[in-house]
């Protein structure tokens, strides 16, 4: 696939996106995040989640020329005809929830960048708009309490919002796999010959 567009609030990062991928769109965004509601999984859809979706489809009509029937289509609710399904890969802050953080500051960026990822995939398959996600994270382990009560919130925070808002669920490497379903694993990147150290957590 050919990346499309990557939103970032910070410069460096975009910059850094653009070189490596010279066709892709940079966007610096500030997302419209908010405290992630544990009540219900079905209340954390993001406040902009309809102006991102329009944006990534017009320029998706842009890049592959469709015109203006793939407009018309899309404005009364329907898929464009020959636009292909969307991967939305997340990679939201983690120095809250990195094992290197050891400061017990609560900055909530994690966990509010967290909500705002985990609500636009909900949104997205509320509204069938045919798409697959991939998110990174810090090797979050949900089974583990912290005796720092901001890392405990933490930890709770985004267990929510990959195991309810997500509704994913462990990948047990001795079963079948299930595309129906969205699994997380925790993935060391030395086994995976990438020229760096440590753990992560992939959905």
């Amino acid at each position: 696939f050919e990346p499309l567009l990557a939103v970032d609030i910070q410069e460096f990062k975009l910059l850094m996106m653009q070189s490596n991928f010279p066709n892709v769109v940079c966007m610096r965004w500030m997302l419209k995040t908010g405290e992630i509601d544990m009540t219900n999984a079905e209340n954390n859809e993001p406040e902009d989640k309809e102006e991102m979706l329009n944006t990534i489809v017009e320029l998706g009509i842009q890049r592959a020329n469709l015109g203006e029937a793939a407009r018309q289509q899309w404005k009364n609710g329907v898929w464009p005809t020959d636009f292909p399904p969307l991967h939305i890969h997340g990679s939201p802050s983690c120095q809250d929830l990195s094992s290197a953080n050891q400061q017990g500051k609560r900055k909530k960026t994690s966990e509010t960048t967290m909500g705002w990822y985990t609500g636009f995939i909900h949104y997205l398959r509320r509204r069938n708009v045919p798409h697959t996600m991939s998110l990174e994270e810090a090797d979050i382990q949900f089974d583990r309490d912290s005796a720092d009560p901001n890392k405990q919130a933490l930890l709770q925070v985004a267990k929510f919002a990959i195991t309810d808002v997500l509704g994913a669920e462990e990948r047990d490497p001795s079963t079948p796999f299930n595309p129906t379903k969205t699994y997380y694993a925790h993935i060391n990147y030395e086994r995976c010959g990438v020229p760096s150290t440590g753990r992560r957590l992939f959905c």
